[in-house]
């Protein structure tokens, strides 16, 4: 089991680590030129750091850096524009998130402790804005609300602004309002301030895909007090998917459940040996009903058309009411007849955690539906119940992503 956790832990790192996320999107060189192509939707931390581009899906990756470059924005509205700011003395040239652009523009940015939103006004003064960690005095939380206070003196010649500023809450969304509330009190001109962060962005840090799918599953069950070996049997199976999507990370990789139902059924004969010159068996007759679950990782390789998948997790498999009667079957060949048992009920075990991992493609059908095809195998723990009863499944699964 040790060996199944590495490799899992191996995957996910892989997965998250080298994963790229190119949506659609555009840069504005040095000489204002505006270039078309796709982009890496990696996280805040990444973008202010960094632009991943490529002109289209099948050419090389170009890195700009904020010295390269004026600004890059996503189709789905994140824009990021080169700007040299001084936190504390020290003097960095990075991108910023442009949030609005008004009298007042408006940005933000992230270091490794703190976030900042960042108030220029016409003249190029900037006015950083940032919260401090909570207290905790007399068993109490005490957040840090001095913000306000700097927001105030960043938009104080603005009444609407200031009075607003005392509900003001530490995000971009209350940021962006008082920031227009400022620019359409104080903007003689009636034009309109533009806001580049949007409400849809806010679905792409997260998303749910759905998939059902029909199978095949192949159960093998060893019954440890009566043989070393497996029986096995097929039956059909049906099951649900539900995939966690980080887009900001990547589009490849997802956290997958897995559901899945079979009932079986099946009378297995095993060869024991001859005795007393007649042909002896071993019948296992059986039935039942499988409840599978699975929690785990799945990459897809960002390819056009058919594009290999990789799966592998954790997996706990539930028999329900199952029901078993070993028998013994005498061959007797003088009379060409045979003659089995009323045999012993035998208590399965009902519980069986272990590990999975799969492969197979999807075949895309548009831009977000794909059927698919995987096979998958499940290795399960001995719990040692009854005397090292084990069991093992193999899963061949055609189904359609939503």
């Amino acid at each position: 089991m040790k060996n199944h956790i590495l490799f899992l832990l191996l995957f996910f790192s892989f997965s998250v680590l080298y994963s790229q996320n190119y949506i659609e999107g555009y840069i504005i060189t040095t000489d204002n030129d505006t270039v078309h192509g796709l982009i890496d939707f990696a996280p805040d931390k990444f973008n202010y750091e960094r632009c991943r581009f490529k002109s289209n899906e099948y050419t090389e990756e170009s890195i700009f850096y904020p010295v390269n470059i004026k600004a890059y924005r996503f189709e789905v509205g994140k824009y990021y524009i080169s700007k040299e700011i001084n936190l504390n003395g020290e003097i960095r040239h990075v991108f910023l998130e442009y949030l609005l652009q008004g009298i007042v523009d408006l940005y933000s940015y992230t270091d490794n402790e703190f976030t900042y939103f960042i108030f220029e006004k016409e003249d190029g003064t900037m006015q950083y804005v940032t919260q401090n960690p909570e207290k905790i005095e007399d068993n109490k939380i005490i957040p840090d609300l001095s913000y306000r206070n700097k927001v105030r003196r960043a938009l104080g010649d603005c009444y609407p602004a200031v009075y607003d500023a005392a509900k003001l809450k530490f995000t971009p969304k209350d940021m962006i309002h008082i920031t227009k509330v400022y620019h359409d009190n104080m903007c003689d001109t009636g034009e309109e301030c533009i806001i580049f962060e949007n409400e849809e962005i806010g679905k792409t840090y997260f998303q749910t895909k759905y998939s059902i799918y029909l199978g095949m599953q192949q159960f093998k069950y060893k019954f440890g007090i009566i043989t070393d070996h497996f029986t096995s049997t097929y039956s059909p199976t049906i099951g649900f998917q539900m995939n966690f999507i980080f887009p900001r990370w990547t589009h490849a990789f997802s956290v997958q459940t897995d559901f899945s139902f079979s009932k079986i059924k099946d009378v297995n004969r095993r060869y024991m040996g001859i005795s007393k010159g007649n042909p002896k068996h071993i019948v296992a007759d059986y039935k039942m009903y499988s409840f599978t679950g699975k929690i785990g990782g799945k990459y897809v390789f960002q390819t056009s058309g058919i594009r290999p998948v990789i799966e592998a997790g954790a997996v706990v498999s539930f028999l329900i009411d199952p029901y078993c009667i070993i028998k013994e079957e005498t061959f007797y060949s003088d009379t060409n007849s045979s003659h089995i048992n009323s045999g012993i009920k035998y208590e399965m075990q009902k519980i069986f955690p272990g590990a999975y991992a799969g492969i197979g493609f999807d075949y895309l059908i548009g831009k977000e539906h794909s059927l698919f095809f995987r096979i998958v195998f499940d290795r399960y723990l001995k719990i040692d119940i009854n005397d090292n009863d084990d069991m093992n499944m193999m899963h061949m699964k055609l189904g359609y992503n939503f």
